[in-house]
């Protein structure tokens, strides 16, 4: 592929993403989408034969985003409660700075999960399960390092901080107050955090 046909492919894979940030990856038409970039709908067609084929495309462009602005580059020597903390306050400002338009991407698709095909459905747990993993490391680590309680459950804590971090945005929309959300929303984590400290640490 040719460097202007893969920038032209990146361009409609970022204008569909930030559509679908909005009302979701069913709802972000190729029309629309092609509108976006300049492209008649037969010209996106030529980059992306299907809508399967880009919202793959998307999907696989959400997760890298969410990545590198969430998980990536926290300092693996910290404990592990602080690392989880980070990632929660890197996630906020990954939905206030609206690095996609709409506000979380990965939300937008949880919420179609089941009215996607089983292609894109299999690719967004995928890297939901990334994320999952990524905290359920940071877990295992302060349990082997002694910071945490051996009797600490990984799963769980993944668990709950993902169901926080999901809920931020709309709870921020509902209510109109974005900062308050995302401070209850930390301070919930932290009380649950503190509570799997190992009481060794002090």
């Amino acid at each position: 592929m040719s460097t202007r046909g893969a920038r032209k492919r990146r361009q409609i894979v970022e204008a569909a993403a930030q559509l679908a940030s909005h009302r979701g990856l069913k709802a972000a038409s190729l029309s629309r989408i092609a509108e976006r970039v300049g492209l008649t709908k037969s010209g996106l067609v030529a980059h992306f034969p299907s809508k399967e084929d880009l919202t793959l495309a998307v999907i696989d462009h959400a997760a890298a985003v969410f990545g590198r602005e969430v998980l990536q580059g926290i300092d693996h020597s910290r404990p592990a409660i602080e690392r989880l903390l980070v990632m929660l306050d890197r996630y906020r400002r990954y939905v206030i700075d609206e690095t996609f338009e709409g506000g979380c991407l990965f939300l937008t698709m949880v919420v179609e999960i089941d009215d996607v095909s089983p292609r894109e459905a299999e690719r967004i747990r995928h890297y939901m399960n990334v994320w999952k993993q990524w905290i359920e490391r940071v877990v295992r680590t302060g349990i082997e390092r002694g910071e945490l309680r051996a009797d600490t459950a990984p799963a769980a804590v993944s668990d709950i901080l993902i169901a926080l971090c999901l809920g931020m945005g709309p709870t921020s929309r509902l209510f109109g107050a974005p900062e308050a959300a995302f401070d209850h929303a930390r301070e919930a984590a932290h009380t649950v955090l503190a509570t799997l400290r190992n009481p060794g640490t002090g």
